[in-house]
């Protein structure tokens, strides 16, 4: 992950207050890493895990930017997609 935040391409947020916890958050932060990883956008990137968002009905709650595309109740594969196709819009604006 880039240590010079101005450097980063592509922000993973994942929520990690109790409810997002619970409805499986450290998951979603794992699969994230390694879909960073098999992309060739880790290093370019960086994993937050925010305080409570506010949707704890909602959760497990996940964002990337630069799109501030938000899913609620994200699963693993939710989170691979959304990550994929983040990248890919991030490549076709080159």
């Amino acid at each position: 992950m880039p240590r010079n935040l101005e450097r980063a391409e592509l922000f993973v947020l994942i929520c990690q207050s109790s409810d997002c916890k619970k409805k499986g958050a450290k998951a979603l932060a794992k699969q994230a890493k390694k879909t960073l990883k098999e992309e060739g956008m880790f290093r370019q990137s960086k994993i937050l895990k925010t305080r409570c968002t506010g949707n704890c009905k909602r959760a497990a709650i996940c964002g990337v930017l630069p799109s501030n595309t938000w899913l609620e109740k994200a699963t693993e594969s939710d989170v691979d997609k959304l990550i994929k196709d983040e990248i890919k819009a991030l490549k076709s604006s080159d």
